[in-house]
């Protein structure tokens, strides 16, 4: 049985329409690859947080570490002194001194204590990250593999549709082809839609009885009167 345009602009609309899709996801493959290395950017900046919390730490050790060895050659330096006078007041003078870079020293270093345990901490936490990191860049690297043979498939798919939906418009009348294509583009969903109980199938609005008549015919597009999509007859 030979077909109608009508036939082979439905058949081309349902392509189209298959076209539009496969197009689309293969433009969010892109975005979706995007959102898998943010989630790795998460884990980058922790990672880098951390490692900064740490140079920071060990900055102000390394500090603490100078100020009790500059108070220790301090304290060296009055033990020397205190050997060499003879006068008690300055003698005990000195050993105040001594004693109060003592207390200095004892506290430097709980600040010390307090400091390498808070290294212990940010050490934790950055093989906590990483761990995090390394774990999740194994979920994402098979997540980008599917994408991409997803995105392969798509292509695959498009070479062929693009074809034959060619092939097939050769078929139609220009014109025809010309009207479904200007509306196709502009509603981006489906120009061509059945009557439905008198009704258009696109807007559902009742139909004037011409209309309904005129899309019997074959040799030309009859159009919503209100929507403007294409309306064919399946009787």
């Amino acid at each position: 049985m030979a077909t109608t345009p009508m036939d082979d602009l439905l058949v081309i609309q349902e392509k189209d329409r298959r076209l539009a899709r496969l197009g689309q996801e293969g433009k969010d493959i892109p975005l979706r690859k995007k959102e898998l290395d943010h989630r790795l950017d998460a884990h980058r900046y922790s990672l880098e947080q951390a490692q900064e919390d740490l140079k920071r730490i060990l900055a102000s050790v390394k500090e603490t570490e100078g100020e009790i060895d500059l108070i220790n050659g301090k304290i060296r330096k009055y033990k020397e002194q205190q050997f060499q006078i003879k006068n008690n007041d300055e003698y005990r003078a000195l050993e105040h001194e001594i004693e109060k870079a003592g207390v200095d020293i004892s506290g430097l270093e709980d600040k010390q204590l307090a400091l390498m345990g808070q290294t212990d901490e940010v050490k934790k936490r950055i093989e906590e990250i990483q761990r995090g990191m390394k774990a999740d860049e194994a979920r994402i690297a098979v997540d980008v593999t599917q994408l991409d043979e997803r995105d392969a498939v798509l292509k695959e798919q498009l070479e062929s549709l693009i074809p034959e939906r060619a092939k097939l418009a050769e078929r139609i009348p220009v014109d025809m082809l010309s009207k479904y294509e200007r509306i196709m583009n502009h509603l981006k969903d489906r120009a061509i839609v059945p009557i439905e109980n008198g009704s258009c199938g696109g807007c559902h609005m009742n139909l004037p009885p011409q209309v309904v008549n005129d899309a019997k015919k074959n040799d030309s597009l009859t159009v919503c009167t209100y929507c403007g999509r294409i309306v064919y007859r399946n009787d």
